[in-house]
C-alpha cells in the first residue's frame, strides 16, 4: 500500500522495463522529435538540412552552388563543395569521417564543431537523421581526385565506401528517398520554393536552384524589402526613401540590417528577423538591439529586416523563436546607432536632391 492506503501499482524500478535504442532506432521510433512532425513538413525539412549543408560551405568559400531537384518519389541535392570526409579516419575505429557523420548524432552545433552553422525553416538535425529515415540514402561525393559512392538504407549500410572514379570532379551528389514507412506525403513544391527564394537572400550571393528555377540575390535583404513590402497592407500610397543597408561582422556576429523609411511616420514597425537563416517569430535580442539603435537617432521607419549569424546562439524556450543573448543586444546597438544615423541623413540628402534636379 501506498501513502494514504492508496495502492501503488508498478511503482518498483525492473531493469527489464529499460530500452536501450541505438540512434538509429531511436530517430526511426519517434521521428517527431527530431522533426516536430512526419507530414509534407517534416518531410521537407530532410530537403532543407541538405541545402544548409551546402550554404555552410559557401560561408566557408568552398561552394558557389546548392541545387535541388524534386523528382518521383524522392528528391537530388547537388552542390559544387570539398566533398564528404570518405578519406578522413573518425574517432571510430575502421570508419571513415564521413560514415561518423552518416551514422552519429552530433551533440553540437555541427558535427565538426566548425562555426557558424546555418539552417533553414527549423534548427538542424543533422546528416545522420536525414540518412535514418531515409528508405534509400545514395551518396556520391568528390573528395581528393577521387570519387566516392556509398548506398544506404533505413539508415544501414548496404555497400561499404568504394571509389569509383578518379580525377579532377568536384562536388557532391545525394539521392534521397524518404522512408515511405514514415512519411505518407510528398513534398510541396511552393513551399519549398518559398523556403530557398527566402534564403537566396538571407545568404545573399549563393546560387539556389529548384528543379529548373535559380535564385540568387547579390543585394541580400535589401533585395526582399521591396518583395515584403509588396504585400503588406497600406504602404501602396507611401514615399519611400531609399534604404539604409548595412552590413558587417564584429566580435564574431555578422550581421545584415535592411531599413526603410516613408513620409509619415508609421505606428508600429513592421520587423522580419532571422538567426543563422532561422525565422525568429518572436524576434529577441538582435531586434531589441536594432530598435534601441532607432530609438536613439529618434526614428521609426516601417519595415525592418534583420539577420545575425554567429556560433552557438541560445533561445528562449523551447520553440526557439526568440533569440535571448545580451551580449548581441548591447553589441548590434553601439554597433548600428552612427550608422543608421549617418547613413539615413545621406539618403535623406540624396533624395532631396534628386526631386531639385527632376
Amino acid at each position: 500500500m501506498g501513502i494514504d492506503g492508496v495502492e501503488q501499482v508498478g511503482s518498483e524500478y525492473e531493469d527489464n522495463r529499460v530500452i536501450l535504442l541505438s540512434s538509429r532506432e531511436a530517430v526511426r521510433k519517434r521521428p517527431g522529435m527530431f522533426l516536430g512532425t512526419t507530414s509534407a513538413r517534416g518531410l521537407e525539412q530532410l530537403i532543407y538540412e541538405l541545402v544548409a549543408n551546402g550554404i555552410d560551405q559557401y560561408y566557408r568559400g568552398e561552394v558557389t552552388y546548392v541545387s535541388v531537384e524534386l523528382k518521383g518519389e524522392g528528391f537530388e541535392i547537388c552542390d559544387d563543395g570539398p566533398g564528404l570526409p570518405f578519406d578522413e579516419g573518425s574517432v571510430v575505429p575502421e570508419r571513415s569521417l564521413a560514415e561518423y557523420f552518416l551514422k552519429t548524432i552530433h551533440h553540437s552545433a555541427t558535427a565538426d564543431d566548425h562555426a557558424p552553422h546555418v539552417h533553414l525553416a527549423l534548427l538542424g538535425v543533422g546528416l545522420a537523421v536525414v540518412n535514418f529515415l531515409s528508405g534509400r540514402f545514395e551518396v556520391n561525393s568528390w573528395r581528393a581526385g577521387k570519387l566516392w559512392r556509398q548506398i544506404y538504407e533505413e539508415g544501414v549500410a548496404l555497400t561499404a565506401p568504394e571509389v569509383i572514379e578518379e580525377g579532377d570532379g568536384r562536388g557532391t551528389k545525394i539521392w534521397c528517398v524518404p522512408d515511405p514507412k514514415i512519411f505518407s506525403a510528398q513534398p510541396r513544391y511552393e513551399e519549398v520554393r518559398s523556403i530557398l527564394f527566402e534564403a537566396a537572400h538571407v545568404f545573399s550571393g549563393v546560387k539556389l536552384m529548384l528543379n529548373e528555377e535559380v535564385f540568387i540575390a547579390p543585394g541580400g535583404l535589401k533585395s526582399l524589402g521591396p518583395i515584403l513590402r509588396g504585400s503588406m497592407r497600406g504602404t501602396g500610397s507611401r514615399s519611400t526613401y531609399p534604404p539604409c543597408h548595412l552590413e558587417g561582422c564584429v566580435d564574431g556576429v555578422q550581421y545584415e540590417l535592411a531599413v526603410w523609411w516613408g513620409d509619415d511616420s508609421p505606428r508600429t514597425m513592421t520587423t522580419h528577423s532571422w538567426v543563422n537563416g532561422v525565422r525568429t517569430l518572436h524576434h529577441g535580442s538582435h531586434v531589441d538591439g536594432v530598435k534601441a539603435a532607432l530609438k536613439a537617432i529618434g526614428t521609426r521607419p516601417y519595415l525592418c529586416l534583420v539577420h545575425v549569424l554567429f556560433h552557438k546562439p541560445a533561445f528562449a524556450g523551447p520553440t526557439k523563436d526568440t533569440l535571448c543573448v545580451p551580449f548581441v543586444r548591447t553589441l548590434l546597438e553601439q554597433e548600428l546607432t552612427p550608422l543608421v544615423n549617418y547613413s539615413r541623413l545621406k539618403e535623406r540628402a540624396s533624395s532631396r536632391v534628386s526631386d531639385l534636379l527632376f
